[in-house]
């Protein structure tokens, strides 16, 4: 755990500029080819789940997932597991910058709209 990198995660960035540097001959394009993969398992998953979401069907629900993906050496995508309550620690400065970043903008998505005069 943590042999290349703060807590074995990177930023698209991060792992754009790892394989620039490691596999210049690919020509690996993370958001062009490798975000499309991972947009698309996640569709995927919400739609085969959809169903089970809200059961009772509470107006103004909205929950947070965390989804890890693992890259393989052909660049292509797997979802390795959904979390329903994602781990949120700020282990890196990386995940520092991220984390507040998406909840705030989870909150604005959500609560913000449903409250717009207290935003």
């Amino acid at each position: 755990y943590g042999k290349f990198e703060a807590a074995n995660k990177l930023s698209l960035q991060e792992f754009q500029r790892y394989l620039d540097e490691h596999h210049p001959r690919d020509g690996y394009s993370v958001q062009g080819a490798l975000m499309p993969q991972m947009r698309s398992l996640m569709a995927d998953t919400i739609r085969a789940a959809q169903g089970q979401w809200n059961p009772r069907n509470i107006d103004g629900c909205f929950q947070v997932f965390g989804f890890d993906f693992m890259v393989d050496t052909s660049f292509r995508a797997w979802l390795i597991e959904v979390n329903n309550n994602p781990c949120l620690e700020l282990c890196n400065a990386y995940l520092s910058y991220l984390i507040p970043r998406m909840l705030e903008e989870a909150l604005q998505l959500t609560l913000d709209r449903a409250f717009p005069h207290a935003a």
